[in-house]
C-alpha cells in the first residue's frame, strides 16, 4: 500500500533527506547560539557586583528550563496521555481497528505531504510538512475519532 500510495517516488525522498537534516542542523545551531547570546544579555541588564554571577547562572537557568523543560514536559504527559489511551484500546480489544486506521491515517498524511512539497517554492520539505502532518492528526484522532470507533464498536 505504501509503495503504491509513493508511487515511484522514493528515490526522490531519499535523496533529498540529508538537505532535510542540514537544514534541521542549522536549525538546532540557531537555537545553540541564541542560548550562548542570553549570558551577554544578561550582562547587560544585570548591573554588575559581587551577586552578578549567582544571580546570571539562576536566570540563565530559568531560560533554559523554560525554553527546554516546558517542551520535554508537554511531550513526556502527552505520550503517557496516547500510552493510556493505547491500554484502553488494547483492554477493550479494539486496539486492530484503530491499529488500521492509524496506518492508513499515516499514509494518506505521507501522500498529502508529497504533494505539499511539490508547490512550487514550498517553504518546507516533505517530511516537515509530514512530521506537522502527524503531529496535527495524532491528537485529532484521539480525541474525536477514536471515541466515536469505540462507541460503534461497543454498540455493534
Amino acid at each position: 500500500m505504501l509503495v503504491i500510495v509513493m508511487a515511484g517516488r522514493w528515490h526522490i525522498l531519499a535523496a533529498t533527506l540529508p538537505e532535510w537534516l542540514h537544514a534541521r542542523k542549522q536549525q538546532l545551531a540557531a537555537i545553540g547560539q541564541w542560548l550562548g547570546n542570553v549570558d551577554a544579555w544578561l550582562g547587560e541588564i544585570i548591573p554588575r557586583g559581587w551577586w552578578n554571577g549567582p544571580l546570571a547562572f539562576l536566570l540563565m537557568l530559568l531560560i533554559l528550563v523554560t525554553v527546554c523543560g516546558v517542551p520535554l514536559l508537554i511531550a513526556v504527559g502527552y505520550t503517557l496521555l496516547t500510552k493510556m489511551a493505547v491500554m484502553d484500546w488494547w483492554r477493550e480489544r479494539t486496539f486492530g481497528v484503530h491499529g488500521v486506521l492509524w496506518t492508513l491515517l499515516i499514509l494518506a498524511s505521507l501522500a498529502l505531504a508529497d504533494r505539499l512539497a511539490m508547490i512550487p517554492n514550498s517553504p518546507m520539505h516533505w517530511l516537515t510538512w509530514w512530521i506537522l502532518l502527524i503531529a496535527v492528526a495524532h491528537p485529532v484522532y484521539l480525541l474525536t475519532v477514536a471515541p466515536k470507533v469505540n462507541r460503534f464498536m461497543e454498540k455493534g
